[in-house]
């Protein structure tokens, strides 16, 4: 139409849009060719997603098991980790961007250390450390017992699942 001799006000009246819409059609026609202007399909693209199943198991493998303990070379749960994890076990590739999203729709999300709390007690924690904790030591090793330390990092306890 603006090709036909219509200004781009006019057309926009014509087609009910913005001015700034038309002007947007015609810079990108000029760049890109007549093809560019087609009708495509609008939205998120669909990409590879897991099913309903797989995130569970997913989720469950996150909250039970370090990433060494389903034979990972990681450390700790990386978006790394957990998109290795997704692909050896369900065969489907996901980007780093989508692993962030499952895994804050999961609960699982980077948590900063609380500052100290007001009520902490060095003395208590120094007699916990020097007295109490090397007893527990002695107990397990007379038992011939491991010490396991775990925390609740990446958990909270308002998730959903």
């Amino acid at each position: 139409m603006v090709r036909g001799g219509l200004t781009q006000l006019a057309v926009a009246e014509l087609l009910e849009v913005s001015r700034n819409a038309v002007g947007m059609w015609c810079r990108r026609a000029d760049a890109e060719g007549d093809a560019s202007l087609k009708k495509r399909k609008r939205g998120n693209p669909t990409g590879p997603r897991l099913e309903g199943t797989q995130a569970a198991i997913t989720c469950n493998i996150i909250r039970d098991n370090c990433p060494d303990q389903v034979k990972l070379p990681f450390a700790l749960w990386t978006r790394e980790a957990v998109q290795r994890l997704i692909e050896e076990r369900f065969g489907v590739q996901l980007a780093l961007r989508t692993i962030s999203t499952y895994l804050a729709k999961w609960g699982f999300t980077a948590q900063k250390p609380v500052r100290r709390a007001y009520e902490r007690n060095e003395a208590a924690i120094q007699r916990w450390l020097e007295v109490e904790y090397p007893a527990i030591v002695a107990r397990a090793k007379r038992r011939k017992a491991l010490i396991w330390w775990g925390d609740e990092t990446g958990i909270r306890s308002r998730h959903q699942a």
